[in-house]
């Protein structure tokens, strides 16, 4: 489900290096558009094709590989990786709607 598992774990561990003050790797992860928008190097999302889709597909990088996701910090856990192949095979379901959003979260301050 996108509203319970997939938006969260997106707002959690790419968006804020994937919105439009950051576009890191030319990526826009702020809305369905955004995210499935024609791309100079192919779709970075295909419905029911986590194997074809760029987002899964760096998410299972090597560690050493400059390409991986995230680029520094944590790698996303294998659970989490497997919610977004899920997601991915089952459709990729985003909506359009205010509910779709994503939105970066602030700096955690120490």
């Amino acid at each position: 489900d996108f509203a319970t598992e997939v938006k969260p774990l997106l707002e959690n561990r790419c968006i804020n290096c994937h919105h439009a003050g950051a576009l890191m790797g030319h990526l826009n992860l702020e809305t369905r558009a955004k995210a499935f928008a024609d791309r100079p190097g192919g779709p970075v999302i295909v419905p029911g094709k986590p194997g074809a889709s760029k987002l899964y597909l760096q998410l299972n990088l090597a560690d050493d590989n400059p390409k991986a996701m995230p680029p520094e910090g944590h790698r996303i856990p294998e659970s989490e990786r497997d919610v977004i192949k899920r997601w991915i095979a089952q459709g990729a379901t985003w909506p359009d709607d205010a509910s779709g959003v994503l939105k970066p979260l602030p700096p955690v301050r120490e």
